[in-house]
């Protein structure tokens, strides 16, 4: 069945609001506020929020047998997704850091692989190695690796960041086809903000928004209202209509929009491992997403 135009649109504007995301986050963590503490304000915000519009439009129930695979889908796709993502590109440059989150698709097609036995052809398999070398040239510049960096150590945790939230798409997509999406919404911000209070409770107590300048209050409430709140009421429509691999395979806009939106602020330039590197990626990518049409089977319930 052919998807709707909306649901790629909808995957267009999500992208979109993730590019921007990567100015923002670096406009406010660590100058204003550390990177766990931004997680738990976010993770916070979306908890409270979801919760009372779940309460009052949807009431949905959830089954005793799927709380399980919703609190893994919390750990991955919020607690370790966010921690991971706001700590790494404090650290690291935002055009490189898109390109390294465009390794989404091909991480997908692995998982599917391991957890959902879709198979995996030559033409993908050579997509994974061209792609795996690409991130390689951007996180290591051909330089031997220096782990006292702190630029390598955001870039592992965007990679880390990437295959959390692949695994994420994957395990998720039972739940999101089952279920309303403001009830996985909800339930993966309750247990997500359980998950990251530990780890950044303190910085969330030092957090004191009176401090930022404007541009920061724009940024924060950005990063709260646009990439917290509406992507994920927009990216869980989205998983409801389509498999995993076809919506994250959107991530491939990120890069490019973040590229025009960073240069366009002064905030990064492009160097000859992005491009490089950023080739390599995008030549995985086409050979992941076009080297045969394997399907997506979905768990079946136990």
């Amino acid at each position: 069945m052919k998807t709707p135009i909306h649901i790629h649109l909808l995957l267009v504007l999500v992208n979109a609001i993730y590019a921007f995301n990567y100015l923002a986050v670096k406009e406010i963590v660590p100058a204003s506020i550390g990177a766990y503490g931004m997680v738990v304000c976010r993770a916070l915000t979306g908890f409270v929020v979801f919760s009372i519009v779940h309460q009052l439009f949807v009431r949905e129930k959830v089954d005793k047998k799927d709380w399980k695979l919703i609190l893994a889908c919390a750990l991955f796709g919020v607690a370790i997704n966010q921690l991971m993502f706001i700590k790494g590109i404090s650290l690291t440059e935002p055009i490189k850091g898109s390109l390294i989150m465009i390794m989404v698709p091909i991480l997908v097609m692995l998982i599917s692989y391991f957890v959902l036995n879709e198979k995996i052809g030559w033409k993908k398999g050579l997509g994974v190695f061209i792609g795996a070398a690409g991130a390689a040239i951007l996180i290591t510049k051909l330089q031997p690796l220096n782990f006292s960096s702190e630029s390598l150590k955001g870039d592992l945790f965007i990679l880390i960041n990437a295959t959390s939230f692949g695994l994420y798409l994957v395990i998720a997509r039972k739940l999101l086809v089952k279920y309303h999406p403001l009830t996985m919404i909800r339930w993966l911000f309750t247990f997500g903000f359980f998950y990251v209070l530990p780890v950044g409770f303190r910085e969330f107590q030092a957090f004191d928004i009176t401090s930022f300048s404007n541009i920061q209050i724009g940024a924060f409430g950005y990063v709260i209202l646009f990439s917290t709140i509406l992507a994920s009421i927009i990216y869980a429509l989205a998983l409801k209509a389509v498999p995993p691999t076809i919506a994250s395979s959107y991530i491939y806009l990120q890069p490019i929009l973040t590229a025009v939106f960073a240069i366009g602020f002064g905030k990064d330039e492009l160097d000859q491992f992005k491009i490089i590197g950023g080739l390599c990626i995008f030549i995985g990518l086409t050979l992941v997403n076009f080297g045969g049409r394997a399907k997506v089977p979905i768990a079946k319930d136990s």
